[in-house]
C-alpha cells in the first residue's frame, strides 16, 4: 500500500474488488450526475494565495467539535452499508477512526447495527437520522442512540425522496442475502424490496419508509427525545441556515448528499459562504461533498467550515484494504492538507480566512 500515491489508487484497487452493483451504488449520482461532478470541478476553481517567510515548521491542525477533540478537521461521513465494500464493514471504519483520532458519522442505513459500531472503538460517533414514517419507529431509533454513546444527531433533510439513480436502476440495485439494513431489522424492516422488472430496491424502500411531510416545527419533537447536539445535515440556502438559528439547531453540515439527490443544484462548497455569512458564526458549519485533495479541506476552512466530512474516498480505502485502506486514504489527504497549509503560508487552521484564497475565484452566490 505504500505505493499509492493519490486517493484514486485506492478507488481503482476497490472498483477491481467489490461487485459492479456495489460500485455503481456508492460512485453513482442522481440522474446526469452533473451536481456530482459539479462538487469536485468546483474546488479546482477556487485559487489559493501564498504568503511567504511564515514560519510553517509546526502546524496547527486540532479542532473541537461538540466537546470531541480530534487532530484533524476531517471526519468520515455518513455512508449506508459498509458491507458492499468489505466484509468488516462499518466496524472497520469505526476502527480507522479511533486509530485516526477522527469522529465517525454512522448512516442510518449502515450494515451493521448502532449499538454494534458504538462499541466496536473508543472514538467519539455521531449517527445519521433519517425519519422514519412511522414516528414511534424515529423515536425508538433516536433512544437507542441516546443510549449508545452518540455524541450528536445528523438530521438530514435533503431527501424527502430518493433522487433517481440511474446506474442503481439499471442494476436492480438490492442487497446480498448475507447483508442487511441492520438498525431496522428489529422492526422488520432489514431488507430492501427485491425489483422484480426494473428500479433499484432502495428507491422502492425510501419512498415506502421515509418521511416526506416533516417540517421545521417537528424539530421541536425531535429535541424533546435526546439532549444531543442536533445538527441538520443538507442545508445549502442563506434562508434554510436563518431558520436553523431560529430553530436553535446546534450545528449545520453544507451538503448536497454527494450528488446523489437534486441534479443540477450548486456544488456544496459553493453554498458555503452564504451558509456562513447567515450564520455569522453562531453555530458551526461543517461541509461535505466533492473532497478529493487535501487542499480542498483548506478551501474548505478558508471558507468558513470548522470542519468537513469525506464519504466516497474512504469508502475506496474500505473496499481496497478494510481498515487499513480507510487509514491510507486519510493520511493521504492530511499529508495534502498540511502540504498545502504550509505552501500557502499558514501555521494553524483558525487563521485560515478569505486572505488565502484569490478573491475573484471566491464563490458568490447569495
Amino acid at each position: 500500500m505504500d505505493d499509492l500515491v493519490n486517493i484514486l489508487d485506492f478507488q481503482n484497487i476497490s472498483k477491481k474488488n467489490i461487485p459492479k452493483m456495489a460500485y455503481d451504488y456508492i460512485n453513482g449520482g442522481s440522474n446526469d450526475e452533473l451536481t456530482l461532478s459539479r462538487n469536485v470541478m468546483a474546488f479546482r476553481n477556487i485559487l489559493l494565495k501564498q504568503k511567504i517567510l511564515v514560519d510553517v515548521s509546526k502546524i496547527k491542525s486540532s479542532t473541537t467539535l461538540f466537546n470531541s477533540s480530534i487532530d484533524n478537521p476531517l471526519l468520515l461521513g455518513a455512508v449506508s452499508l459498509h458491507k458492499l465494500s468489505h466484509p468488516m464493514g462499518e466496524i472497520a471504519t469505526a476502527q480507522a477512526a479511533e486509530a485516526l483520532n477522527t469522529i465517525m458519522l454512522l448512516s442510518s442505513l449502515s450494515s451493521t447495527s448502532l449499538e454494534d459500531v458504538s462499541s466496536a472503538s473508543n472514538s467519539d460517533k455521531w449517527f445519521q437520522l433519517y425519519w422514519n414514517k412511522d414516528r414511534t419507529l424515529t423515536k425508538d431509533l433516536v433512544h437507542r442512540v441516546n443510549g449508545s454513546k452518540y455524541k450528536a444527531i445528523a438530521l438530514t433533510v435533503d431527501a424527502p425522496v430518493l433522487g433517481h439513480r440511474e446506474k442503481d436502476v439499471y442494476n436492480k440495485f438490492t442487497l446480498p442475502d448475507d447483508i442487511y439494513l441492520e438498525n431496522f431489522r428489529k422492526y422488520a424492516q432489514g431488507k430492501l424490496p427485491v425489483p422484480q422488472q426494473s428500479g433499484s430496491g432502495l428507491a422502492q424502500y425510501v419512498g415506502h419508509k421515509t418521511e416526506d411531510s416533516i417540517t421545521w416545527s417537528d424539530l421541536d419533537w425531535l429535541k424533546s427525545n435526546t439532549n444531543l447536539p442536533i445538527i441538520i445535515k443538507g442545508l445549502q440556502t442563506y434562508e434554510d441556515a436563518k431558520l436553523a438559528l431560529k430553530h436553535e439547531i446546534q450545528g449545520i453540515i453544507v451538503s448536497n448528499h454527494g450528488g446523489r439527490q437534486l441534479d443540477g443544484s450548486l456544488s456544496s462548497i459553493e453554498c458555503l459562504p452564504r451558509v456562513v455569512d447567515a450564520v455569522d458564526d453562531q453555530i458551526d458549519i461543517l461541509l461535505d461533498s466533492g473532497i478529493r485533495r487535501g487542499s480542498d479541506i483548506v478551501k474548505s476552512i478558508a471558507l468558513g467550515a470548522k470542519a468537513v466530512l469525506i464519504g466516497r474516498p474512504y469508502i475506496w480505502g474500505l473496499g481496497a484494504f478494510g481498515k487499513d485502506g480507510i487509514i491510507g486514504v486519510y493520511n493521504i489527504l492530511i499529508k495534502e492538507f498540511l502540504t498545502t497549509m504550509k505552501l500557502i503560508g499558514c501555521n494553524d487552521i483558525n487563521k485560515l480566512d478569505h486572505s488565502f484564497l484569490e478573491d475573484h475565484s471566491i464563490p458568490n452566490f447569495s
